[in-house]
C-alpha cells in the first residue's frame, strides 16, 4: 500500500441520481455441505392484557448472521501460499459448527464458545483476499490502493442490498470506474436495543468468493470482473456516511445507517469493475430497442451455455436485477451482418452477476436450497421459483439445465412487455407501402422489426419446450413445432439459434 502522504485525495463530488432497484434479493440457505445451523430470532413473549408492563424492560434485539446473497459476481484470486484452500475443505472443517438459539448465547460464556469457529472462518476469508492483513477502514478509503496516488478519488453511493452498501469510486467526476461493496461481517452474537444493519458470516462470503472465482474462468466470459477484496476494521468512514445520507435523501433507503457499527466491527470490501446498469433500470433505445433486447437475450444465453458445458452450471436466480448492461459508443455499419452475439451489432455488452442460489461443480456439486418463505411470494419471478421446485423436487444438488432455459424465458418475457419497448408494426405492412412510394426503410427500422420477429419465434419454441410432456406428445402431433426436438438447456437454445443464422 502506498504511504499515507501519497494517498489519493477523496474529492467531493455531487451525488448523481441513480435509478433505484426494487428489492428482489432472495435469501439463500447455506449449502448442504457446510452443515452450518444458524439461529432464528428469539420470539418476544406475549404479555397478557391485564398484566402490568411498567416494570418490563425494553426488548433487546439479538443480532445474528442471516443467510443471504453475498455479492454480485465476485472472483477472487488466491495467493500462492494459500492456493490449496478449497471450499470442500472449509465445509468439512466447519461441519461441526452449530449456533443454537439458547440463553447461553446471551452470556459471555456463549460468546466465547462461538469464538474459535468464527475466528477460523474469518482467518480463512482473510487468506482468500487480496491482502492478508486487516486494515483500518478509514485509512483504506483514504489511501485506496486500487487507484493511482497522484489523482483525486471521487466517491458516490450507487446502490444498496440487504447485506451490503455499494459505492462507486473513480478518478473522474463523470464516470464510475469500479464499485466497492461494503459487507459487514458477523463474528458473534450482539445485543442491542436499537436498529442494527444486517451482517454476513465469513463462511458465506468465502463460499461466494470460491463460486465466483470458478465462474470467472468460464470460456467466453460474460461474468463480472474482479478487482480486489479486503477485510477492514473500524468505524464507518465519514466520507462514506456523507454519501449514504445524500443517497437516502434523494433515492430513499430501507437500510439502517451504518454509523450504528462500533470501532471493532469488521467488513469485507469487494471491488468490481463497473459493468453498467441492470436490466430493470435499462431504458431501451427508441430506434434500436429490439436489436438491443435480442443482444441481451442471446449474450446471456451464450454465457449460460458455456457455463453448462464447463462446470454444469445453473444460475437459478436470473431475474432482471442479475443482468448488467453496458452501452458501447459505436453503432454498426449498415452493411454489418446480422449477429445478435456481436457487441458491435447490438451496441451493448451484458454481464451475469450474483451466484447466491447457483449450482455448479467445483468439482463436487455446490448448491443452495431456496428457503421455504420464497415460495410464498407473488409475481412472475416467484412463480418461477415454484416451477423450479416442481421440476427439481428434492434433488437440488443434481444438474438440471432446464432451469437455465426457464430463466431465459423469464428474461425474454420481461423484455417483450417492457414499457420502453414499443411493438413494431408488421414487417409487410410497413415496408411494402414505403417501397411503393419509392422510399427505402431506415436500416434501424428494418433491423428492429426483424429482431422483434425473431424473439417472437424464440418465445414460441421455449414455451413449447418447457410445456413439452412425453406422455401427451402423441396428442399434439399437429403442433407446428412437432418436428423440432424440445430444448432442454441453454446449450440447446444457442445451437438452435446458430442453425437459424441469428447468432454466429
Amino acid at each position: 500500500m502506498p504511504p499515507f502522504s501519497k494517498s489519493p485525495r477523496i474529492a467531493s463530488t455531487q451525488q448523481r441520481r441513480v435509478s433505484r432497484k426494487t428489492s428482489k434479493a432472495i435469501v439463500p440457505r447455506s449449502p448442504a455441505a457446510a452443515h452450518t445451523t444458524l439461529p432464528s430470532a428469539p420470539k418476544t413473549p406475549m404479555v397478557a392484557s391485564g398484566q402490568s408492563t411498567t416494570q418490563q424492560r425494553s426488548p433487546v434485539t439479538v443480532i445474528r448472521a442471516k443467510k443471504r446473497l453475498v455479492f454480485e459476481g465476485v472472483i477472487l484470486p488466491l495467493r500462492s501460499q494459500i492456493s490449496d484452500i478449497k471450499i470442500e475443505e472449509l465445509s468439512e472443517r466447519l461441519s461441526d459448527v452449530t449456533i443454537k438459539d439458547s440463553s447461553a448465547q446471551k452470556t459471555g460464556n456463549g460468546a466465547n464458545k462461538e469464538k474459535p469457529s468464527a475466528q477460523f472462518a474469518l482467518e480463512a476469508l482473510i487468506q482468500a483476499c487480496s491482502s492478508t492483513s486487516v486494515q483500518e477502514f478509514n485509512t483504506f478509503i483514504k489511501s485506496f490502493p486500487l487507484f493511482s496516488a497522484s489523482k483525486d478519488v471521487f466517491v458516490t453511493k450507487v446502490g444498496e442490498a440487504s447485506y451490503s452498501e455499494v459505492f462507486g469510486f473513480s478518478q473522474s467526476a463523470e464516470d464510475v470506474d469500479l464499485v466497492l461493496k461494503v459487507i459487514p461481517l458477523f463474528l458473534g452474537t450482539v445485543e442491542t436495543d436499537v436498529p442494527f444493519p444486517d451482517c454476513s458470516s465469513p463462511e458465506d462470503v468465502l463460499r461466494e468468493i470460491e463460486i465466483t472465482k470458478k465462474m470467472n474462468q468460464v470460456p467466453g466470459g460474460g461474468f463480472v470482473e474482479f478487482r480486489g477484496a479486503y477485510v477492514v476494521e473500524g468505524k464507518y468512514p465519514n466520507e462514506l456516511l456523507e454519501k449514504w445520507d445524500i443517497y437516502k435523501s434523494t433515492q430513499g433507503s430501507a437500510s439502517v445507517r451504518p454509523s450504528a457499527f462500533g470501532p471493532t466491527q469488521k467488513y469485507c470490501l469487494v471491488a468490481l469493475c463497473n459493468s453498467g446498469i441492470d436490466l430493470e433500470a435499462l431504458q431501451f433505445d427508441a430506434s434500436r430497442g429490439w436489436v438491443q433486447a435480442a443482444g441481451i437475450f442471446w449474450q446471456v444465453a451464450a454465457a449460460l451455455a458455456s457455463a453448462e458445458d464447463w462446470t454444469k452450471f445453473e444460475h437459478r436466480d436470473l431475474h432482471e436485477g442479475q443482468i448488467l448492461i453496458s452501452s458501447l459508443s459505436e453503432f454498426p455499419s449498415p452493411t454489418e451482418p446480422e449477429n445478435y452475439l456481436s457487441p458491435t451489432y447490438t451496441s451493448l455488452q451484458t454481464t451475469i452477476i450474483d451466484f447466491g442460489l447457483s449450482r455448479l461443480n467445483m468439482p463436487t456439486p455446490v448448491w443452495s436450497q431456496i428457503p421455504e418463505e420464497v415460495y410464498e411470494g407473488k409475481g412472475a419471478q416467484w412463480d418461477l421459483y415454484r416451477a423450479m421446485r416442481s421440476r427439481i423436487g428434492d434433488n437440488w444438488d443434481g444438474f438440471h439445465a432446464i432451469t437455465n432455459l426457464m430463466w431465459l424465458r423469464y428474461i425474454l418475457q420481461y423484455m417483450l412487455v417492457s414499457k420502453s419497448l414499443r411493438k413494431p408494426r408488421a414487417l409487410k405492412s410497413t415496408i411494402a407501402p414505403r417501397l411503393a412510394r419509392g422510399a427505402k426503410p431506415k436500416p434501424d427500422t428494418v433491423r428492429s422489426e426483424k429482431a422483434w420477429s425473431m424473439l417472437q419465434k424464440v418465445e414460441e419454441i421455449m414455451e413449447y419446450s418447457l410445456n413439452f410432456d412425453m406422455t401427451s406428445a402423441t396428442s399434439n402431433r399437429n403442433h407446428k413445432n412437432e418436428a423440432l426436438k424440445p430444448l432442454t438447456s441453454a446449450r440447446d437454445l444457442v445451437n438452435w439459434g446458430k442453425n437459424e443464422k441469428w447468432i454466429g
